[in-house]
């Protein structure tokens, strides 16, 4: 049994007979000094993901993102579809490049869709041109795509998405 007190290496008090030592990076502490220094060497919480626009994202940036991401899977099926049912026919020769364009178009809002609905979204490269290409394609072959196209302008010239997309430095929205 150890009858002497020790000496907290942190305040100096002694520590009593009664009272438990404790070790912190090999030096012995009372207990008062020991929550002390367990709370000081608590990691901090990490900060948020800033948001490059500096903004919260507005839900509308989320809608666009679902439209976008819908319309790509739809084109990318119905190209594919639609090529299929040209190939069989007689104005398949002429018809074909239209509606395998529509497979490329439906790969890029997949990928612009997906971007768009998360919680950071990186700079979108082409927001704009990306909606009058669902609607070339729409008049041409996919009529949903000439709505979502039509649907993503109105939404994307809203104030709140206009200086969200200005936030983020995308060129357009100055």
């Amino acid at each position: 049994m150890n009858l002497e007190s020790e000496i907290c290496a942190n305040c100096g008090r002694s520590i009593g007979r009664l009272e438990e030592p404790y070790l912190w990076q090999s030096q012995i502490v009372c207990a008062e000094c020991h929550s002390r220094l367990s709370c000081d060497q608590a990691p901090a919480p990490s900060p948020p993901a800033p948001n490059p626009a500096g903004l919260g994202k507005p839900s509308i940036i989320s809608t666009i993102g679902a439209l976008r991401l819908g319309c790509g899977c739809w084109n990318c099926l119905w190209g594919l579809l639609f090529s299929l049912i040209l190939f069989f026919s007689l104005l398949g020769v002429f018809c074909m490049p239209f509606s395998l364009a529509l497979i490329p178009l439906g790969i890029f809002e997949i990928i612009d869709g997906a971007n768009l609905l998360k919680a950071v979204p990186e700079k979108p490269k082409w927001p704009k041109g990306l909606a009058i290409l669902e609607i070339v394609a729409g008049v041409l072959a996919s009529l949903p795509s000439a709505v979502v196209g039509i649907l993503i302008l109105v939404f994307l010239s809203r104030d709140d998405a206009r200086s969200f997309m200005a936030g983020m430095g995308v060129e357009g929205f100055n």
